[in-house]
C-alpha cells in the first residue's frame, strides 16, 4: 500500500499543467491588453470620449483576469506542489525570492476567495460597459436585459460573504 500512496501523492504534480498553462494564458493577455492600448490611442486622437472610456474599461478588464491568472497560478503552485517562501536573502546577503503576503495563498477557500472577489469586479466592468454603450437607450425595453449583471454581482457577493462567513466559523 505505500506505493500505492506515493503514487497518489506525486499525482499532486499534475496541477504543474495548470500552473504553466494559466501563466501561459495571462502573458497572452497581458500581450494581448497592450495591444488593445492602440485603441484607446486611437479614440483619443479621434476625441470619442463614448470609445476611450469603453476601451479603457476593456483593457483593465483584460490586465485584471491577467492578474487573477498569475494569482492563480503561484497560490496554486504554493498549495498543491511546493510551499512558496518568503526568502529576503540567502547566505550571501543577496536577495533571492520574496513573495508577497497578499499572494501568499494558505489554502483554497483563499484561492477560492480571491476568484469570486474578482468575478465581482469583472461583473462591474461589463456592467459599466453596457451602460456606456446603452446611453441612450436606458429606458428602452430590452435594457432590462442588462439588470441581469448586477444581479449576479449581488449573487456572487452574497455568496462570498457566506463562503467568507463559514470559513472564519471553521476556524473559531
Amino acid at each position: 500500500m505505500e506505493w500505492l500512496e506515493k503514487y497518489i501523492y506525486g499525482a499532486k504534480n499534475i496541477i504543474i499543467v495548470s500552473v504553466i498553462c494559466s501563466l501561459l494564458i495571462s502573458l497572452l493577455l497581458l500581450g494581448y491588453g497592450v495591444y488593445e492600448i492602440k485603441y484607446i490611442i486611437m479614440a483619443i486622437i479621434n476625441h470619442d470620449a463614448q470609445q476611450i472610456q469603453l476601451a479603457t474599461l476593456k483593457v483593465i478588464d483584460m490586465f485584471l483576469f491577467a492578474i487573477v491568472l498569475i494569482i492563480f497560478s503561484l497560490g496554486s503552485y504554493n498549495l498543491f506542489i511546493s510551499r512558496l517562501d518568503s526568502i529576503e536573502s540567502d547566505s550571501n546577503n543577496e536577495s533571492k525570492f520574496q513573495i508577497p503576503d497578499w499572494i501568499n495563498v494558505q489554502n483554497f477557500s483563499e484561492l477560492k476567495a480571491i476568484f469570486m472577489k474578482v468575478i465581482v469586479l469583472i461583473l462591474a466592468i461589463l456592467f459599466l460597459e453596457s451602460i456606456i454603450q446603452n446611453k441612450s437607450n436606458l429606458f428602452d425595453a430590452e435594457f432590462w436585459k442588462v439588470l441581469i449583471i448586477p444581479i449576479g454581482m449581488v449573487l456572487v457577493a452574497i455568496s462570498l460573504f457566506l463562503l467568507e462567513k463559514s470559513d472564519s466559523h471553521i476556524e473559531n
